[in-house]
């Protein structure tokens, strides 16, 4: 009954929380001309679209060739810091809130690695600054969509700002709603309907990649997006880089900015003696790991990743399965420009179908990729996915980056 009613309030929250644009955003603010500074808060790599074999490496059966459009991805997985911003915004602006239906489960340690140690990690993985800048896991996919939308308004609420179109006067009467804002239905009486901009320069909204974007980004196939259907499909090949302290630099500077940081701070605030990562099969921080030849940490190791396609398995027995309705993330892997809103209707009307309880709506399973650091050494590479419910108690470490669709400008 408890489980019920948690899941029942988190998806209220959910649905009141989160509001699809009604406006097609038409420019992208990344396309512009922006300040190393700019950038920085953004942490987010381009990735050229292209053409790949998606499924290589687990089942011949189901390769398939995709195509993906260009688009974001962030360098690193989203940190145990980065949540509790969250979470203090929550607790700060909608105190209504039930903050316990947000907080990661932290009682995962304990079904993943048990003893003193899980014990231990179940009161110390999320709380304490030595592991502000390692993975956040134990989050549902659910959990997952309200943080997106919350980083969304708040990096378009400073954007806002610092365009001159959201003053202090209205931050303290309104909090801010990248689809509100749009929409202009927040008064400001210095304005004539003459006087409104267009306001062009407003973010996509962040998301979860869709699985045949972060498997394309996994794969980093530089310098092979242009291959054919025809082309065979034996040349793909995983190459990833282990990091060290001599790396040299990242060939992004904001990334680079933020791995000092990050180190920085590591060295300050050292781990507990008890957390051996090696002995235990623990996470490390989100620049320690492999990096790609995209510049991407750890995107098949450490915590492994939510993307935003529902499960469904793809049939072995389909002549050509990209062209069966079996294969359902066929539809959800390619996102055109300006098309993410199509996605995220498909998720948002599973959520609020009238038909479905709030135990139904948790239980709908939802892909993750990327090999957590317990998962046999076999089983891993770009190709794997595997699944969860929405929501629930979960025994694999599971996290997740963000993404943002590319809207070029017209």
């Amino acid at each position: 009954m408890l489980q019920l009613k948690n899941t029942f309030v988190l998806l209220i929250v959910l649905c009141s929380f989160s509001t699809l644009s009604q406006t097609m955003i038409q420019t992208s603010y990344l396309e512009r001309k922006l300040t190393p500074k700019q950038i920085e808060g953004y942490k987010l790599l381009f990735i050229e679209g292209g053409t790949f074999n998606m499924g290589q490496g687990v089942d011949e059966d189901i390769l398939r060739r995709v195509t993906v459009s260009s688009f974001y991805i962030s360098a690193t997985e989203v940190t145990n810091l980065e949540y509790r911003e969250f979470l203090t915004w929550i607790q700060e602006y909608r105190p209504q809130t039930a903050l316990d239906d947000l907080l990661p489960d932290q009682t995962i340690w304990q079904r993943y690695i048990g003893g003193n140690v899980g014990d231990k990690l179940a009161k110390d993985y999320f709380n304490l600054p030595a592991f502000d800048y390692y993975p956040v896991v134990g989050v549902s996919w659910i959990q997952v969509q309200l943080f997106l939308e919350w980083k969304t308004d708040r990096t378009n609420e400073q954007i806002a700002i610092a365009n001159g179109d959201w003053t202090l006067a209205m931050r303290k009467k309104f909090i801010f709603s990248t689809d509100s804002f749009l929409r202009d239905l927040y008064p400001n009486k210095s304005e004539t309907p003459q006087q409104k901009k267009v306001k062009n320069y407003i973010l996509p909204s962040y998301r979860l990649p869709t699985e045949a974007e972060w498997e394309f980004a996994a794969w980093a196939l530089l310098g092979k997006q242009n291959s054919t259907d025809q082309e065979e499909q034996g040349i793909q090949s995983y190459t990833h880089v282990p990091t060290t302290s001599t790396r040299p630099r990242h060939a992004i500077s904001f990334v680079n900015q933020y791995r000092k940081k990050v180190i920085k701070h590591t060295k300050k605030h050292p781990v507990p003696a008890y957390y051996d990562h090696n002995k235990y099969q623990l996470p490390k921080h989100v620049f320690e790991g492999d990096i790609n030849r995209y510049g991407i940490y750890n995107m098949n190791d450490n915590a492994s990743e939510w993307v935003v396609d529902a499960y469904r398995p793809i049939s072995k027995v389909v002549p050509d399965v990209s062209s069966s309705d079996l294969n359902p993330v066929i539809n959800l892997d390619t996102v055109k420009e300006g098309e993410i809103n199509a996605i995220r209707e498909f998720d948002y009307k599973k959520v609020e179908k009238p038909s479905l309880n709030p135990v139904e709506i948790a239980a709908i399973k939802r892909v993750y990729k990327g090999a957590n650091v317990a998962q046999e050494t076999g089983k891993r590479g770009p190709g794997y996915r595997y699944s969860e419910r929405a929501k629930g108690e979960y025994t694999t470490l599971i996290g997740f980056r963000c993404a943002m669709t590319r809207v070029s400008l017209k």
